[in-house]
């Protein structure tokens, strides 16, 4: 396996799938990994899903993480496309001259 290609997600998630924080570790020799990570813990309410995936530039990573959810949980957890909803806020009507 390419360690260096490859990453770790930890995304804590509510139970409808939005991703409410998310950590990219990269993958690494169990001897390479000296260095602590900060990664964000799920609280009352939310789940933590680990997700295996290519490495990706972090604002492409960003991108992604907005326009996706998690489906399913545990070790069977991965990232699918968020539908697209409508807003239900009204826009404001034009003003007349």
């Amino acid at each position: 396996m390419n360690h260096s290609n490859s990453m770790t997600l930890h995304v804590i998630h509510d139970r409808s799938g939005r991703i409410l924080a998310a950590a990219a570790v990269p993958s690494a020799a169990p001897d390479e990994r000296d260095v602590p990570i900060p990664l964000p813990f799920a609280r009352a309410g939310q789940r933590l899903a680990r997700i295996s995936m290519p490495s990706m530039h972090p604002s492409e990573l960003a991108a992604m993480l907005e326009r996706h959810r998690v489906s399913g949980s545990g070790e069977r957890a991965a990232l699918v496309a968020s539908k697209e909803t409508k807003s239900r806020r009204k826009k404001p009507a034009a003003r007349k001259k």
